[in-house]
C-alpha cells in the first residue's frame, strides 16, 4: 500500500480506516473480521529543482542591468504541491564579476558574495525578487557562478535575520543528503 498526497495539498491529517474480511477464519480461535485505521500525517513537501532557465548575455559594462527575476530563472523548473517556491542561493562566484539580488523590483540591489552552504540567501520567486550578475570592465557574455537549491517560499519571507545559519538549537539529526544545487 503506498500513500501520495494529492495536488496541492500540504500538509494535514487524515484517517484510512480498512477491514480485512477472512471467511472461514476462526476455527483456531481466529478473527473472521479486523478493522483497523491508520493516522496520516503530511508535512510540508520540500520543492524539486530540475535545472534552471538560461540568463540574459550581457553586453560589455552592463552594470546598470536590470537582472532577471527569481521566479522567471526557475519558472517550469521547480516541482512544489503548495507551488510557493523560491530559492536559496549557496554559492556566487565568478572572476568575470559579481552577483546582486534585489527583493524590491530592483530599486537596491545587494551582494550575493557571503552565500554559501552554510550562509545561505533565500530569495522567493516572486514579481519583485531579482538577481543580476555585476559584469567587470570589458567582458561580455553569459554569466557563471551562482548556484542554488529549491527552497519555499515561505522560509525566504522570513523576517531578519535574513541568512540561514548553518548552526541549529538543539541535537543534532541526520537528514537525507539534499540534491546537488542548479549551477551556472
Amino acid at each position: 500500500m503506498r500513500f501520495e498526497a494529492g495536488p496541492g495539498v500540504t500538509a494535514g491529517t487524515a484517517t484510512f480506516a480498512f477491514a480485512v474480511k477472512d471467511s472461514g477464519g476462526t476455527a483456531n480461535g481466529g478473527a473472521d473480521l479486523l478493522q483497523r485505521s491508520l493516522a496520516i500525517s503530511v508535512r510540508n513537501q520540500a520543492p524539486v529543482l530540475a535545472g534552471a532557465n538560461d540568463l540574459p548575455t550581457l553586453l560589455e559594462d552592463a552594470t546598470a542591468n536590470a537582472g532577471m527575476l527569481v521566479a522567471d530563472l526557475v519558472a517550469g523548473r521547480i516541482t512544489d504541491p503548495s507551488n510557493a517556491f523560491g530559492i536559496a542561493v549557496v554559492a556566487a562566484a565568478s572572476p568575470n564579476g559579481s552577483w546582486e539580488y534585489s527583493t524590491d523590483g530592483g530599486r537596491s540591489w545587494s551582494s550575493l558574495a557571503a552565500a554559501s552552504e552554510s550562509d545561505a540567501r533565500l530569495l522567493a520567486a516572486d514579481s519583485l525578487t531579482r538577481v543580476r550578475f555585476v559584469p567587470a570592465p570589458d567582458w561580455n557574455g553569459t554569466a557563471s557562478g551562482l548556484a542554488f537549491r529549491a527552497g519555499t517560499a515561505a522560509a525566504a519571507r522570513l523576517p531578519p535575520p535574513p541568512r540561514m545559519r548553518g548552526r541549529r538549537a538543539g541535537p543534532r539529526r541526520s537528514a537525507p543528503r539534499s540534491p546537488p544545487p542548479a549551477w551556472w
